[in-house]
């Protein structure tokens, strides 16, 4: 971790990584220093983009699938084209490039086998152009963290999805096999 990560920040993270929401009184009385002192120490951390503070959602609760997929780019220019085709995509929750025979990594979610099976042969980071090889590994519930950053939208205008493929027109679409992409208009999920 950085230089400037005093051992009140490193405690105050602790503390927030149980409880997110604890007041700032509470947080104070843990620490041993004032609220205001923890207010300043957090809002230096936010602003420092050292921590963020979101909702986590636990996908056992919701019955989501994860899959990771391991990807070999032909070359650097692929490798950034995919990163910045699939970094808004909501199905991702995380995506990393990554140093050894494989030079990416990603962990999506689908809400059912059938979506899982669209989002690695169709609409999938899987078939990119430049890809060279994959590996695909269907994972069971996490255990830590049981909570994930699953991005959940909120204003579905979109005609195609973030990666530029239009769900709606999809035959395994039409045919109820895949429930589209969470950000098009005609997502039929719960995400």
């Amino acid at each position: 971790m950085s230089s400037n990560l005093t051992e009140t920040k490193r405690r105050l993270i602790t503390i927030l990584q149980e409880d997110g929401r604890a007041p700032l009184v509470k947080l104070s009385s843990k620490l041993g220093i004032s609220h205001v002192a923890v207010k300043k120490n957090l809002e230096n951390m936010l602003n420092s983009d050292i921590v963020k503070i979101s909702a986590l959602i636990n996908p056992k609760k919701l019955g989501v699938r994860l899959v990771l997929l391991l990807l070999e780019c032909r070359d650097y220019k692929c490798q950034e084209e995919i990163l910045e085709k699939f970094s808004e995509c909501p199905r991702i929750i995380f995506l990393s490039p990554m140093i050894g025979g494989y030079n990416l990594i990603a962990i999506m979610i689908a809400e059912s086998m059938k979506v899982l099976e669209s989002i690695t042969t169709i609409c999938a980071i899987r078939t990119h152009k430049g890809i060279r090889r994959s590996e695909l590994i269907i994972l069971g519930d996490p255990v830590y963290p049981s909570h994930l950053p699953i991005r959940l939208i909120e204003d579905r205008k979109r005609r195609t999805a973030p990666c530029g493929f239009n769900c709606c027109r999809c035959q395994r679409y039409l045919e109820d096999k895949c429930l589209g992409c969470p950000a098009t208009q005609c997502y039929r999920g719960f995400l």
